[in-house]
């Protein structure tokens, strides 16, 4: 990729570094992206078996989420006055070791070592810290990845960043369902180590060469400006509309298709995974390639999801609740970048 002119105070790296930087990144995207598949095909029949509701398990998600949501900008803004690199450091390392301490409280809970509200309690603290720190990652690797490329390619490099994220939430039930054939919680061990790895790798082979810059200070765009509400509402929806069976879907499988909580992983892990790839399909395929109007991508969206939904809501056997999964899939990943473009 081209570079555009450095920032002030930047020193200047060769077309190989750049390469290589961009590389490790997308690798680190790809783990994340397994790490939280990995998560919804094989947490829910675990609650199950150390006594936790639907409504808890669904929480365990929701408070992550929501530290996300508001320390993701907070994270990057801290990016641009002090370096990427240590942001992205700090963000691998939250999620592997939220991943390895999540695991842990799991194994607690399944040996019997702690029970009840107390064993909740951890399970919560210890996936809110991929939220909390976690998510200075993926703001500073994308801001690196913009820093590094011209104007004209800055936009297929940040998609080049959700693609790669997309892949791994492709590959991990799969990985997961693998993984559970050494142990009921070696999965989110597995997961934390390729973490631990790639955070290693970013240390040693990053090369960080943008020091902080002074920015201009610009008109802030309301949140309720008529011009974009009707946009952040569309993606707001769509973002729930997704969230929802992605995050329940395990339980489905138990309780509607009547697989046991030992069958339930590798079952999910198809779903899961043709949903990711029909996603990620949609993304590189139907709205890179064909390049459809962003308002006839908004259109077509909403039907596919809500034929999968329904596909979904009246099976009672594998097979069309997975075809059910890819419709969904193929709309969630047309409705999203066609609503942001």
């Amino acid at each position: 990729m081209t570079s555009s002119a450095p920032p002030p105070g930047a020193t200047v790296t060769t077309p190989t570094q750049r390469r290589i930087a961009i590389a490790l990144l997308l690798v680190g995207a790809v783990c994340a992206g397994m790490g939280q598949t990995i998560v919804f095909s094989v947490l829910p029949p675990l609650a199950r078996e150390i006594g936790l509701s639907n409504f808890q398990t669904g929480f365990i998600f929701t408070l992550s989420a929501c530290a996300w949501v508001f320390l993701g900008p907070v994270w990057g803004r801290m990016s641009d006055r002090h370096g990427r690199k240590p942001f992205i450091i700090a963000g691998m390392i939250g999620y592997a070791g939220s991943m390895t301490l999540f695991g842990g409280s799991i194994y607690l809970g399944l040996a019997g070592v702690l029970s009840g509200l107390p064993l909740y309690l951890l399970i919560v603290a210890t996936r809110s810290i991929y939220g909390l720190v976690g998510s200075a990652g993926p703001p500073a690797a994308q801001a690196y990845i913009a820093d590094r490329t011209s104007k004209k390619d800055r936009t297929a490099g940040i998609a080049g960043f959700s693609a790669a994220f997309g892949f791994g939430a492709m590959l991990g039930p799969g990985f997961g369902a693998a993984a559970c054939l050494l142990g009921r919680v070696t999965p989110f061990f597995a997961a934390a180590a390729l973490g631990f790895l790639m955070m290693f790798a970013v240390l040693a082979f990053l090369p960080e060469r943008t020091g902080p810059t002074e920015r201009k200070t610009q008109k802030k765009v309301r949140l309720l400006d008529s011009r974009i509400t009707p946009f952040l509402g569309f993606a707001l929806a769509f973002s729930i509309i997704n969230a929802i069976p992605i995050q329940t879907i395990a339980f489905y499988f138990i309780d509607r298709l009547g697989y046991s909580t030992a069958q339930a992983p590798g079952y999910v892990s198809i779903g899961l995974t043709a949903g990711a790839l029909a996603s990620l399909f949609a993304q590189l395929v139907i709205v890179q390639r064909l390049r459809l109007p962003p308002a006839r991508l908004m259109r077509i969206a909403p039907a596919l999801m809500l034929g999968g939904h329904m596909l979904i809501l009246f099976s009672d056997t594998l097979w069309p609740t997975v075809i059910g999964m890819m419709a969904s899939g193929l709309g969630s990943g047309m409705a999203i970048p066609a609503a942001t473009a």
